[in-house]
């Protein structure tokens, strides 16, 4: 895979930029952090907490997209010992890992359009659990009416968003089988079939999509939780109650969608890319400068 991977040493400027932007996303990120502890501890006495969660999650979220290559690349490697040690599979994952950057950018693209998704889900699924509890087991339809409506309005819109970010890993990953002609050529004329070239460049997207898919989910529960607690910890279920403990409650209904969309960006993500791969004759391929 080395010698089929072009060698190029990174420039000062960007090994400067690099660092600086590492420095940045662990302070952010730290910050961030910090932020939402603090306001779920506030939370459990005031609703104000959430008042300090929210930029919290807005630091955090920018160190995310500051440091998706530090986060993004150990995920996508444990993702790929998934695919088992053939040939076809290390293919794939070696490729997912080749370009550490630009996997982590198409990744973590599709990974905040997931997280937002799912936060807004947790937070409002687990806050009705909350009002249900507090009001004796049945809370007034008019408010779970309002809350499941801004829950499924807010999420309507993110997904508009994640449909975007879809569209940007299916052209990043047309660019990449596009810029490997040769090597597609080069496995060709070494044995590989029409047929396996198509597995690999599948894989490779479903490296990147459900790696993105997972830490989208623990990200989104988590943020999720984050928020219903910061506002609702201070909510006496009895009482006696001092705080409220929030359970974060994960719905089916949207996990099951974003995971079938997850699946559908994968499927999509490979039509041009495969046709790119296969579609130039190894010797043609071979011959271009």
């Amino acid at each position: 895979m080395a010698a089929l991977g072009q060698a190029v040493e990174a420039s000062t400027q960007e090994l400067s930029r690099s660092h600086g932007r590492t420095v940045a996303a662990l302070v952010l990120g730290a910050s961030g952090v910090g932020l939402l502890a603090l306001g779920v501890v506030v939370g459990l006495s005031s609703p104000y907490g959430v008042l300090i969660a929210f930029p919290g999650g807005l630091l955090s979220f920018t160190a995310l997209a500051l440091g998706a290559h530090l986060v993004m690349p150990p995920v996508l490697r444990l993702i790929g010992r998934l695919f088992g040690r053939s040939a076809v599979a290390r293919l794939a994952a070696e490729n997912a890992l080749r370009h550490p950057e630009r996997s982590s950018r198409m990744a973590i693209a599709l990974v905040m359009g997931v997280a937002l998704v799912m936060m807004f889900a947790v937070a409002g699924t687990s806050a009705i659990g909350v009002l249900v509890a507090s009001a004796g087991g049945e809370a007034p339809p008019e408010m779970t009416a309002g809350f499941t409506g801004f829950t499924t309005v807010m999420m309507a819109l993110v997904a508009v968003c994640g449909v975007i970010a879809a569209i940007g890993v299916v052209d990043q990953l047309a660019l990449g089988v596009h810029q490997r002609r040769r090597e597609f050529a080069l496995l060709r004329a070494l044995g590989l079939s029409s047929r396996q070239v198509r597995l690999v460049v599948l894989l490779e997207a479903v490296h990147l999509v459900l790696a993105s898919l997972v830490v989208g989910i623990v990200l989104g529960t988590a943020y999720g939780w984050a928020g219903a607690q910061a506002v609702l910890g201070s909510v006496k279920l009895t009482p006696d109650a001092a705080a409220t403990l929030v359970w974060p409650v994960i719905p089916p209904i949207p996990l099951i969608v974003v995971i079938a969309a997850t699946v559908v960006v994968a499927l999509v993500a490979t039509v041009v890319p495969t046709r790119i791969a296969t579609r130039t004759s190894p010797v043609a391929a071979l011959a271009q400068d």
